[in-house]
């Protein structure tokens, strides 16, 4: 995978300016299109970290959704390397095993290519 930035390009730059980089380059990358299984009534909305997309459930709120980001893979964080998402069920934060896990834990960002949604879960 070839990004639009370098690591000379984020010097310099605030946290959020770098999450926009992010957010562009998986636009470009076509990563934030619905995942398959994600009902089309989910509501989509860029994230609030600007880094991402998320899809939530339009009565249920944001407290059931998936959010789906662009890695990079220079990050010092190895689980910011890759394409990511994080799902959260009824407010709680799950890895891909279907275990509640804390909202930073390298656990709770799923490599996107591992990522198989499930409704009933929701």
């Amino acid at each position: 995978r070839r990004e639009t930035y370098t690591e000379r390009d984020l010097e310099g730059l605030s946290k959020y300016e770098k999450n926009q980089l992010r957010y562009l380059d998986g636009e470009r990358r076509g990563l934030f299109k619905r995942p398959k299984g994600i009902p089309k009534n989910w509501i989509k909305e860029k994230a609030d970290n600007g880094a991402g997309v998320m899809y939530y459930h339009p009565e249920k709120g944001k407290g059931n959704s998936i959010r789906i980001a662009a890695g990079h893979k220079t990050h010092k964080e190895p689980r910011y390397r890759e394409d990511y998402v994080k799902q959260q069920i009824n407010g709680n934060v799950y890895d891909q095993f279907g275990n509640v896990v804390d909202q930073d834990a390298p656990e709770a960002h799923i490599p996107l290519k591992d990522f198989k949604f499930d409704i009933g879960k929701y």
